[in-house]
């Protein structure tokens, strides 16, 4: 049977493809298990396509801890669609769609402007 793949975050608004890792250390975690991630593909204020070392289940919470010297921040969101990465058989890499926790829009605009090439 085929997954339903929702991809309504991907038209919410322009993705920004052009990304910077900060100074300062990046978390990904599912569950509060942190996952180790590879690279963010776009983002926007609303979500961000990234790249992951396993596939994410439909209700895992998905968390994105910033770290720096100068404070931190946590993004919250769940994932909406993921595809694996057909880089090699044996390869769990995937790419995840993250819609951000709306409630937080604080921290979702700090993250992406954090992550944009100025």
């Amino acid at each position: 049977m085929d997954e339903i793949v929702d991809h309504s975050e991907r038209r919410r608004a322009i993705r920004e493809t052009n990304i910077k890792l900060p100074e300062g250390e990046l978390t990904l975690m599912f569950d509060d298990r942190p996952v180790k991630l590879y690279e963010f593909k776009d983002i926007t204020p609303f979500g961000v396509c990234l790249q992951a070392a396993e596939p994410a289940s439909p209700s895992t919470v998905i968390t994105i801890r910033y770290l720096h010297r100068h404070g931190q921040f946590e993004v919250f969101g769940e994932m909406v669609w993921q595809e694996p990465v057909l880089a090699c058989v044996n390869d769990q890499k995937h790419w995840l769609g993250i819609q951000f926790t709306p409630d937080r829009i604080t921290q979702n605009e700090a993250l992406f402007e954090l992550l944009l090439v100025h």
